[in-house]
């Protein structure tokens, strides 16, 4: 449990130190009247309101979406070529529009139960992700949501997929599809 703070405090937490981290960074929780939040570190910075992700201002690395994301708003990481890695908790169940679009640095990617749409190109233009897992939960692929994603060459597609848009794995190198 969480005590309830007013809505002008600060809180400062440690982060866990990892293989990136030098163990002097910090993770800031900023809560305001306009239900913004910013949580910051070097790697972790987001711009969220209410539970939508909506930019990522992170200077890449590991990134791993906070818990109280429920949807990844439209453009959010759009371009943030230094970003290695990303986890996407169960608690999202959305990644909008172009989301990832351009994260070229992006080797790997965890997309957990829970999410429900990858929405149009997605992950378009992350030419360095070589395997993805399509959770069990996910009814919903865009259309180009896995475009120009080069390097890819193994996907895993849950079973409750329903729809896969128009050219979803076009320009990849896929040599294997997992349903």
């Amino acid at each position: 449990n969480v005590p309830e703070q007013d809505a002008d405090t600060t809180d400062t937490l440690p982060l866990e130190q990892d293989a990136l981290s030098s163990g002097e960074e910090e993770l800031m929780l900023e809560e305001t009247g306009n239900e913004e939040a910013l949580l910051g570190s070097a790697a972790n910075s987001f711009k969220i309101e209410g539970t939508v992700l909506k930019e990522y201002t992170g200077t890449g690395g590991i990134v791993t979406i906070p818990g109280t994301v429920t949807e990844i708003g439209d453009y959010a990481f759009q371009n943030c070529t230094g970003i290695q890695s990303v986890v996407i908790p169960s608690s999202v169940k959305k990644i909008g529009y172009r989301a990832f679009d351009g994260c070229t640095g992006m080797r790997t990617l965890t997309l957990n139960s829970g999410l429900v749409t990858i929405s149009n190109y997605a992950f378009e233009d992350c030419i360095a992700i070589s395997s993805v897992t399509i959770p069990n939960t996910v009814v919903e692929m865009g259309n180009n949501a896995f475009d120009s994603c080069t390097a890819l060459r193994q996907v895993t597609i849950g079973s409750k997929v329903k729809t896969i848009g128009s050219y979803c794995f076009s320009n990849t190198a896929i040599t294997g599809i997992t349903v």
